[in-house]
Formats: C-alpha cells, structure tokens, sequence
C-alpha cells in the first residue's frame, strides 16, 4: 500500500494524512497554545516510527528506479551514443562492478 502511494501520488498520502490528523487531534485535545503544542510534539513523536517506514520505503523505491533506468541505458541507449561515449557505463553499473571487486 506504502509502495503504490509513493509511487503514484505526486504528494504522497501516506506522509500527508498522519501529519494533518495528528495536529488535528492535537489541536481538539488541547484546550491552550501550550498544551497544543505539547499535544502535537508528542503525537508527532508517536508517529516517527511511521514516518521512518515511509522514508525507508521511498529509499528502497528510489534505488530500484535507479537500477531500472540503469539497465535501460544499457540496453537500449548506449548503443546509440557517439563511439567516444559508447563505452561508458551508467553510474549504478559501475558501483555494482565496484562493490563485486570487494
């Protein structure tokens, strides 16, 4: 569900609607400033497990969209550079093959 949201949305879901709920409770659970402020810190702090899932999800989306556009420019683009730049290889190609060295 994380996944598609992030992938889908431009201003992804998953992130947007703990953070507005959250201060919403916030603001009807406190009856002054101060407790409201107090009431969205700790709602907020309550969700920061949330909020590190969301992120790490979107890491784990980013890097596999970086791969996957790595490999298209293998497959389909390379080839079609002039000859002086035919011979490179994408960014993530070349940190793969680093990182099979070790």
């Amino acid at each position: 569900m994380v996944d598609r949201d992030l992938t889908d949305n431009n201003r992804p879901w998953s992130i947007f609607i703990p953070l507005i709920a959250g201060i919403f409770v916030a603001l009807v659970l406190g009856s002054n400033s101060d407790e409201r402020i107090w009431a969205i810190a700790i709602i907020q702090l309550l969700l920061s497990p949330w909020y590190l899932f969301v992120g790490w999800r979107g890491y784990r989306l980013m890097k596999a969209a970086s791969l996957l556009s790595a490999r298209q420019y293998e497959q389909k683009w390379r080839h079609k550079l002039p000859p002086e730049y035919s011979d490179s290889e994408s960014a993530a190609t070349a940190k793969w093959r680093r990182r099979r060295k070790r």
